[in-house]
């Protein structure tokens, strides 16, 4: 069994989609998931005490885009460790708990939309690591770069592409030379599965699994307009020229089976 923590995320709901052992909370009101505000949590001791708990993954994290530090530091640092403290705290076997990270993390040069939410991950992750050492469980931190697959109805780049190619509308990017990497949602499944199947050898480590990519930003829309053979506006905001952001990923003995361009090529 599974506890899903922050189960009204996209990977979280395409997890449980099929499958019936997983217990799901969440702030949010939603078929079959226990609804909190996170400030009472003594309901997981029950679950913890009365099940076989498996994996306990936490999904809780936003990217606020600069918009709030204050939020930033509650939902990506706070709150995470505050649930962290306490499942340690009521339980007495070692979990296994599953955080996940961003390819943020290992930018050199971040932009000032992104930076709350890379350094309050970082700080989250250094935290983790520390209490690891001391506490009972142990730990997977997955660095994950942008997701992307159906029925995404949250704003990211993606989805917000596709719906602006589709709607004919001019599409407006901010840094020409912004890098960019993918993986599709089916793949983020496979490699959790992975994680979990092979808990021993990725145990209380920090993992950058391999993805689409690197690509800047216009080499993508390149890409797309070649492909699709669609004329579409593209405004690019700032052509400032930036170094391709390359990063070290430690978890490639895996296969990617998706491509994002052929996933547009079906929503388009």
């Amino acid at each position: 069994m599974e506890i899903h923590i922050g189960s009204s995320s996209y990977i979280s709901q395409f997890l449980s989609k099929k499958n019936n052992s997983i217990v799901k909370i969440s702030s949010k009101k939603e078929k079959n998931s226990i609804k909190t505000d996170y400030k009472n949590l003594s309901f997981l001791k029950k679950i913890i005490i009365n099940q076989k708990i498996d994996y306990i993954i936490i999904f809780l994290g936003k990217n606020f885009k600069g918009k709030s530090k204050k939020k930033s530091f509650y939902i990506n640092y706070e709150l995470p460790l505050k649930v962290l403290n306490y499942l340690t705290k009521v339980n007495k076997s070692k979990l296994k708990i599953i955080f996940f990270g961003t390819y943020l993390e290992d930018e050199y040069r971040t932009s000032k939309n992104n930076l709350d939410y890379k350094r309050d991950k970082i700080n989250l992750r250094n935290q983790v690591k520390l209490l690891s050492k001391k506490s009972k469980f142990e730990f997977v931190w997955l660095k994950l770069p942008l997701v992307y697959g159906k029925d995404q109805f949250n704003k990211n780049f993606t989805s917000i592409l596709i719906k602006n190619i589709n709607m004919n509308n001019t599409i407006n990017i901010q840094n020409k030379f912004n890098t960019l990497y993918l993986l599709n949602i089916y793949d983020v499944c496979r490699l959790i599965f992975l994680i979990k199947k092979k808990w021993h050898i990725y145990k209380n480590k920090v993992i950058a699994p391999k993805a689409e990519g690197p690509f800047f930003i216009y080499e993508l829309i390149n890409m797309i307009t070649k492909k699709t053979k669609l004329n579409f506006d593209v405004v690019y905001k700032n052509l400032k020229r930036k170094k391709k952001i390359r990063i070290k990923k430690n978890l490639i003995n895996y296969k990617i089976k998706n491509n994002f361009i052929n996933f547009l090529l079906k929503n388009v």
